[in-house]
């Protein structure tokens, strides 16, 4: 593995605020102290080198840390981790059965001007974080930009194959993004085409109440030019084996697989990942039509 390799936190002035925020903040201690340990084990991973990683993870904190999260939890439930190289996506997975499995690590930002996600004001605030449109339009964006990397890699056969492939979407960019995924992740509604709940309370009638979830099958953004939210759902998407997110912020979530990952199975994929084959919480797919989960700490149920 060669020499050690260089410390994350640093006094370093070419920081950005979230970087400085995890360094300087007296209550990120533990925070810090896992992202240090987990570089020491796997800065060698880095298709970039330890020295530029380590620079990066001061400039584009979020981006960085995610993929070096992603390295750690991985590892850590069991995964063989090999040096990705250069030219293709970001992690590299030997799963059990001897395949190679790669990981694309993306981290959305909030977007800008009219189509920028909502951001609670500082102090004290109260009201509604208003509807998930513009959510799902940032996912989508780097879904977009993900699958056309993916595409050109799978073309130059960096990627063989056989070989699924798993696009990695963090949040972490988008401050408070965790309040649009009370009831389902919102990851998913970008995914496939699934509205908000909706109760049915019958007038005049002996019928119960009930709850039901319409199809959605487009957003807008401002300027009304429309945005699907059927990704899986398209031909061109089938070399995506699956989806895989995080619960929650950088500082808070778990850095266990099974309590912390998700993974959305691509219904067309000609490369399904094989469901349980990576640790994880919570597992969507879609069979007979219908959305389906399987979470590890509440058994299986339909979505």
């Amino acid at each position: 593995m060669g020499s050690e390799p260089p410390r994350l936190f640093v006094d370093d002035l070419d920081c950005c605020d979230a970087y400085r925020a995890c360094r300087d903040h007296s209550n990120k201690e533990e925070n810090r102290a896992k992202f240090e340990r987990a570089f020491a084990m796997h800065a060698h991973l880095c298709p970039e080198g330890p020295d530029r990683f380590a620079s990066e993870f001061r400039r584009d904190f979020y981006a960085r840390a995610w993929e070096l999260y992603l390295m750690a939890v991985l590892h850590g439930a069991g995964m063989h981790l090999e040096p990705a190289g250069t030219r293709g996506p970001d992690i590299l997975i030997r799963l059990p059965s001897g395949n190679r499995c790669w990981v694309e690590a993306v981290v959305p930002g909030p977007g800008t001007g009219d189509d920028r996600v909502f951001q609670r004001p500082r102090g004290n605030w109260a009201g509604s974080y208003g509807p998930v449109d513009k959510l799902l339009v940032r996912y989508r964006s780097v879904l977009e930009d993900k699958l056309t990397k993916i595409l050109d890699c799978q073309r130059s056969d960096i990627v063989g194959e056989g070989e699924p492939v798993v696009i990695a979407v963090g949040s972490w960019g988008i401050p408070d993004a965790w309040a649009w995924d009370r009831e389902l992740p919102a990851l998913v509604k970008a995914i496939y085409p699934v509205g908000e709940p909706v109760l049915v309370v019958p007038i005049d009638s002996p019928e119960p109440e009930r709850v039901e979830v319409p199809p959605r099958w487009v957003v807008k953004k401002t300027s009304g030019a429309p945005v699907g939210t059927d990704f899986f759902l398209e031909a061109r998407t089938v070399g995506i084996s699956a989806v895989m997110y995080a619960w929650t912020d950088v500082f808070n979530v778990s850095w266990e697989a099974t309590r912390a990952l998700g993974i959305i199975h691509n219904v067309g994929a000609t490369v399904p990942l094989e469901r349980r084959v990576i640790p994880s919480r919570v597992e969507w797919w879609v069979e007979n039509q219908q959305l389906q989960r399987s979470d590890r700490q509440a058994g299986s149920n339909n979505g």
